[in-house]
């Protein structure tokens, strides 16, 4: 399962999760995957914790199929901590403005 979208609607992606999440973000400058981690509450609500645990992340792989193009390729969640399938779709879609996780 994958998403393609543009660089820039990757970027917005991201820009919203960083401002949602803090800067828990893996840099798409060194790499060529970025990681975006989904914690529930957002900001508000243990954004102070150091040890606190992702639900949910997903991989956006920058310039690929195109160089201008970059894909959502992975997802994931941890159960246990609340995280779903169907949770880290929802996040996607209301980051991205629109329903793409589908």
């Amino acid at each position: 399962m994958s998403f393609v979208l543009s660089v820039d609607q990757a970027k917005t992606i991201m820009e919203r999760a960083q401002a949602e999440w803090g800067a828990d973000i893996d840099s798409p400058s060194t790499s060529r995957v970025a990681v975006i981690r989904l914690f529930m509450g957002g900001r508000s609500q243990n954004a102070r914790e150091r040890n606190r645990r992702a639900v949910g992340a997903f991989h956006i792989r920058w310039h690929a199929p195109t160089g201008d193009q970059a894909t959502i390729e992975r997802l994931e969640w941890d159960p246990e901590r609340g995280g779903s399938d169907e949770e880290v779709r929802q996040v996607i879609d209301v980051l991205a403005g629109w329903r793409l996780a589908r």
